[in-house]
């Protein structure tokens, strides 16, 4: 049976980047247990024993007395260790090492019956929402299944990154003494592992408490708490109750609550009726009558305590399900059951929700006349507040209008005369936030306003302290009226935006935006056409143009050169390439030089593949911008699509990824071209996130064809690797041709338009 995890890293750009951590933090554990038999080797003296190793790291000893030896039996793959604090788990350290990559492991076992746990943590993808980006299986060789754990997402089912998740393999039968584990690539990243257990399998284990919240000991812990306990196996929810979970203040009597189970994350949650008191001392309880899906038993009560925050301390984090259940969004926000409402009816659907990454968490509402009273620790909050339409089909606008108001702000009402489907449509996400909320009186109240039509509803709540203003975090602008049709736009090093219109109104047009101040400066140059060209800035911070229109023909490009000065606003006509091109890709290379390609000798031919349909049997050309002189590469002709994506590799030489699904690579010392592989996808555009490694997505197309099939798909390769080949990756959330993508500064990247 195989194992194989797989993290796609969707992040990057079109440049040159800091070497991305090759390791992916996903961790796993095994845990096999023996039973009888006998075998060769350490074998023989692991008769009924336990063997425990914590894969990629030393030595470790858990908190309730598991000893892990150093990592052993291992063939392939390679370690990693991390600092990142782990939640999910008593014991964070045996989750901050790992073995990643194609592994396998050969344990040395008393022929018998085992069952085995594997554990799992996502190291890597810690900023945003990390699911799909590391898909796998893994395979026990003894075991009948093939792969025994399969497609495993661990954000998906943890709840988000740095989260430990526990998956059991049970009933192992091993007759040749080794139990085998394999790891098996998957659909994005690579696989990896972070401990083994193996332990006589036999009589039901008792459940433990693996990680609780607030974490036992804990000080200046919000008012507006609900304690949760996970468990290190599935739970029996008839037996988790306002009974057999407590909260009980220093010296009184438990707590008025509710307590719910959530059974995709394996965790008890404690609601308390009304904010805890300030500064005092709890304690949680869990006695045994707290029972496993099995019927097992917890081995004795389990409690831990905390210490609230005092008046004026910590503030509260509150998410609420409106009219529905618990659940943990991809990125792993909590949301609790309904609760703290007054009024109001709820409805569920099971329609499909577009316009989020969390569609569950939309099929459920309560509307009507309704209001909630949130208990907070007074101080400042952002509410964010879920709407979905899910009672009227399309056409629908204007058939539900209505207002929602929040008591503690000064604005009657915070939201006037919504109109969901006017904004977003049927079966679609709209979510509205009031920032800077101010609570004096330990209470966030929320109230439906009936409007024009029909009933109030609200989908879901979340209450967060208040976080920066807009602009120091981001946001979009207005809709900006630009004087042109600004398909080419180059960034300059001043900051200014260089741009120019289309077709014949080109030439003179030429503009420099300040994105600061709004102005437009004109910065005209007439002669020659730029519409369609290629741009590229050289290291000295002016922009070469190359190629164009000839202003007659569609599609026939010009020969022209020209450098831009964005610090004397100049233009400078340069030596003219030997071929007319339109539609150029113009790449720097290492030494400075830039390569030109794409855009001569264009032709259609509605035989070849669809990217190449109208290609350019193109004679790429180098520049030397200190000679002023250009250099055909005869001997490198080839057929390729219009702006082809170029990348210059760490090496030195030129990766050509698209769109052509052959993809290349131009070697400059030889000026020969060698094909990598074939991609499983076009796509639009292509990005390098790391060195080296460079992602592409969405579907090619052309202005002149129509009724072509758009995906949402993407894929990456790692030109880093002996033998680098393609792999496809989770898609993005719609399908995209035409679209950009851009780096962000923590290093993912943003994919718009489209």
């Amino acid at each position: 049976m195989i194992v194989a995890i797989v993290t796609l890293r969707t992040c990057g750009t079109r440049g040159s980047l800091g070497r991305a951590n090759p390791l992916l933090a996903l961790a796993l554990v095994f845990a096999v247990v023996a039973v009888a038999g006998s075998a060769g080797g350490r074998a023989a003296s692991l008769a009924a024993s336990t063997v425990r190793i914590n894969s990629g790291g030393g030595a470790y000893t858990t908190g309730d007395g598991r000893a892990f030896s150093a990592d052993v039996d291992f063939t392939g793959g390679s370690t990693f260790t991390t600092a990142a604090a782990i939640s999910g788990t008593s014991d964070p350290t045996l989750y901050q090492n790992e073995r990643w990559g194609s592994f396998s492991y050969a344990i040395p076992v008393t022929n018998g019956t085992y069952d085995v746990k594997l554990h799992f943590v996502e190291l890597y993808y810690t900023a945003g929402s990390c699911i799909g980006k590391r898909v796998f299986s893994i395979d026990v060789a003894d075991t009948p299944a093939n792969p025994d754990i399969a497609n495993l997402d661990i954000c998906a089912a943890a709840g988000g990154a740095d989260t430990a998740l526990v998956r059991t393999v049970s009933n192992v039968t091993v007759s040749d003494g080794v139990l085998n584990i394999q790891s098996v690539y998957g659909s994005a990243d690579d696989p990896e592992v972070a401990a083994i257990e193996v332990v006589p399998a036999g009589a039901p284990t008792a459940p433990t408490v693996t990680a609780t919240s607030p974490a036992g000991g804990a000080t200046g812990v919000s008012t507006g708490i609900a304690p949760t306990a996970t468990f290190s196996t599935a739970m029996d929810p008839a037996t988790i109750t306002s009974s057999s979970f407590t909260l009980t203040p220093s010296g009184g009597s438990p707590v008025a609550a509710t307590v719910s189970y959530g059974s995709a994350s394996q965790t008890a949650t404690l609601s308390p009726s009304a904010p805890l008191a300030s500064a005092t001392g709890y304690t949680a309880k869990l006695d045994t009558t707290v029972k496993a899906s099995d019927g097992t038993p917890l081995a004795s009560a389990y409690n831990w305590s905390f210490t609230t925050a005092a008046a004026g301390g910590t503030l509260s984090t509150v998410r609420i399900n409106s009219g529905g259940g618990a659940y943990t969004t991809g990125d792993g926000r909590a949301f609790s059951a309904d609760k703290y409402f007054t009024g109001g009816n709820t409805h569920t659907s099971s329609s499909v929700i577009g316009g989020t990454a969390d569609p569950v968490l939309y099929q459920d509402e309560r509307w009507g006349q309704f209001s909630y009273s949130i208990p907070v620790t007074n101080g400042t909050y952002d509410v964010k507040l879920h709407f979905v339409e899910l009672y009227y089909a399309a056409p629908c606008i204007g058939k539900r209008v209505f207002s929602i108001d929040i008591l503690d702000t000064p604005a009657l009402p915070d939201i006037s005369n919504l109109d969901i489907c006017k904004e977003v449509g049927p079966n679609a996400a709209d979510v509205k936030t009031i920032q800077g909320v101010q609570v004096t009186d330990g209470a966030l109240d929320i109230k439906s306003i009936y409007g024009a039509a029909d009933d109030p509803e609200i989908a879901a709540i979340e209450v967060v302290p208040a976080g920066p203003a807009p602009s120091q975090v981001g946001q979009w602008s207005s809709v900006l009226n630009f004087p042109v049709v600004a398909v080419d736009t180059i960034l300059q090093p001043t900051g200014n935006v260089l741009m120019w219109d289309i077709w014949g109104g080109a030439p003179g047009s030429e503009r420099l935006w300040n994105p600061t101040t709004g102005t437009f400066v004109p910065v005209p140059y007439a002669t020659g056409n730029r519409f369609c060209a290629g741009h590229v800035n050289l290291a000295d911070g002016r922009t070469l143009v190359v190629g164009g229109w000839d202003g007659v023909n569609a599609e026939v490009g010009i020969k022209a050169a020209t450098l831009f000065d964005g610090n004397s606003r100049t233009w400078t006509p340069e030596a003219a390439m030997a071929d007319a091109r339109w539609y150029p890709t113009a790449t720097v290379l290492g030494d400075g030089r830039v390569l030109v390609f794409s855009g001569d000798n264009n032709s259609f031919d509605a035989s070849r593949p669809t990217p190449l349909v109208n290609g350019s049997d193109s004679t790429p050309e180098v520049y030397d911008p200190v000679q002023n002189r250009w250099t055909p590469l005869t001997s490198a002709r080839l057929l390729t699509p219009w702006y082809p994506f170029m990348f210059v590799l760490p090496d030195g030489r030129v990766f050509d990824a698209g769109p052509d699904t052959t993809t290349r690579i131009l070697d400059p010392a030889t000026w020969t071209w060698s094909t990598v592989g074939t991609s499983p996808i076009d796509g639009m555009t292509a990005v390098m996130y790391r060195p080296g490694k460079v992602m592409k997505a969405g579907t090619w197309s052309d202005p002149d064809f129509t009724n072509l099939f758009v995906t949402a798909r993407t894929a990456v390769i790692d030109m880093n690797q002996p033998n680098p080949a393609w792999r496809e990756t989770a898609p993005m959330a719609y399908p995209r041709s035409y679209q950009d993508l851009t780096i962000l500064p923590d290093g993912t990247v943003l994919t718009t338009g489209g």
